[in-house]
Order: C-alpha cells, then structure tokens, then sequence
C-alpha cells in the first residue's frame, strides 16, 4: 500500500490523516473525500471557536490579578488557586495564538464539511510539489490549487 507522507500530512489508499510525534491526529476515510486541494492561510479548523475558548481561559486571570493587586497593596496571603488560574490564562493565550497561525494545508471537501490538514511550519514549495506529484501519481488522487494559494505565490508550484 503506496504511503505518501510529508510535514505531518500522510495520504495512503484508504485514508488521509495528520501525524504528530508518530501518532496519526484526524482521520478521514479517502472514500467520504469529494475533493482535495492545496491552500494556505489560517491552519485553524474553528478559529472563532478557538479565539472564544481562549479568552474565556484568559478570563480566569481576572482573580489571580485582582488577589495579587489586594496582596501588595495590603499584604496577606496569595493562596494556591492563584497560580493555577493563572496556568489556565496562558493556556488561553496559548489557543488564541494558535488560532491565527497561518500556512500551508490541505482542504478536504466531504461533501458535510470541509476539513483542514495543516503542514507543519517547514514545508517548502519544493516539497509540496514533490508531495503533490507523489500523491497523484502513486495514489490517483486529484488535489487542486485554491485562489487563496495561487495569490499567495503557489503558482511556483507547477504540478504538471
């Protein structure tokens, strides 16, 4: 069974999936996909989602700030629950950030929902050609160039 992997994205027969530290991420069976193309911009499959758990997480600093404004303004003790919730505010920070991290990804159209699987931060054009080329011709599969990418210079990557 040919597989054909490149920047956390992996393409066999039978399905398409991300992979992260050899593990396989989101799944999605080949038969289901419509249609596949190469785009780039916002890797973020829900970024206003994203954004809005985030804040939501950011808003748990409120208290930590408040208890350590009271604690030196007036002395007392900062309990525990400070610092956790302080953990919870950076993790917020930490998904707002990730929502708007753009690249390169491949949009999967099945026909309910359309489904993004992001390269990772060093995929090169050179290898998404090879990746591109690769995938076509060892596993038949059609994958297109969208407006966005062809604005944001893919029309280097000529695929035929």
């Amino acid at each position: 069974m040919p597989v054909v992997d490149y920047c956390g994205v992996r393409c066999t027969d039978d399905y398409f999936c991300t992979i992260e530290d050899g593990m396989q991420g989101n799944v999605f069976a080949r038969s289901k996909v419509d249609r596949v193309a190469l785009d780039y911009g916002n890797q973020a499959s829900r970024p206003i989602v994203q954004v809005i758990c985030g804040a939501l997480l950011m808003g748990f600093l409120a208290w930590p700030v408040y208890r350590i404004w009271v604690f030196y303004r007036y002395g007392g003790t900062i309990w525990g629950a400070e610092v956790y919730l302080g953990v919870f505010a950076l993790l917020g920070a930490w998904i707002i950030f990730n929502a708007f991290q753009t690249g390169w990804f491949l949009r999967l159209d099945t026909g309910r929902n359309i489904a993004k699987l992001p390269f990772s931060r060093k995929a090169q054009p050179d290898g998404l050609r090879d990746f591109v080329r690769r995938v076509e011709v060892d596993l038949g599969v059609t994958i297109q160039l969208s407006p966005e990418a062809l604005s944001h210079g893919a029309g280097c990557l000529t695929f035929r």
